[in-house]
């Protein structure tokens, strides 16, 4: 049975679990529910609202410029390869999952479909610029389950 902490700022009693409170570190969960880590980050953005858009343009930039290029198509079939899963976790997608680049554009990946595979919900956002064995071997130390048969993104 998993134990229920009360958060830090609401004093909601939830389960103490990666789903309710996100992770601080490796192995160390937040004192605070993800609930008001989103309001925070809510009002954190509307502060600093100009210096959030300048980053974005700088991502699109550097999205642009990366080489490469992949259509709908190609899309469908990483879809299939991963039997329409997530690369990391297992999730079923049903159709949906977020283009995840297996060697971010921030480390000098491209869009070309050789280095694209498909992440849920979860996944996609929490893997941020890390490779895709970065991003396993993080799923590792914070004790969460990793896809089997999967290396670098692609069924085995």
């Amino acid at each position: 049975m998993v134990k229920k902490i009360q958060c830090n700022k609401c004093k909601k009693l939830l389960p103490h679990t990666y789903i309710y409170f996100s992770f601080y570190k490796p192995g160390h969960l937040r004192g605070s529910c993800m609930e008001c880590d989103r309001n925070y980050a809510k009002k954190r953005y509307h502060k600093n609202k100009s210096s959030y858009k300048k980053k974005a343009l700088i991502y699109k930039k550097r999205y642009l410029k990366a080489e490469g290029s992949y259509n709908k198509k190609d899309i469908e079939k990483i879809r299939l390869n991963l039997n329409d899963k997530c690369a990391y976790c297992n999730k079923l997608l049903k159709g949906k999952g977020r283009i995840d680049h297996l060697i971010p554009i921030a480390k000098g990946g491209s869009n070309f479909p050789s280095n694209l595979t498909l992440a849920c919900s979860w996944c996609g956002p929490n893997k941020h610029s890390k490779t895709a064995n970065e991003f396993l071997l993080w799923r590792k130390e914070c004790d969460l389950k990793n896809r089997t048969g999967i290396k670098k993104g692609r069924s085995v």
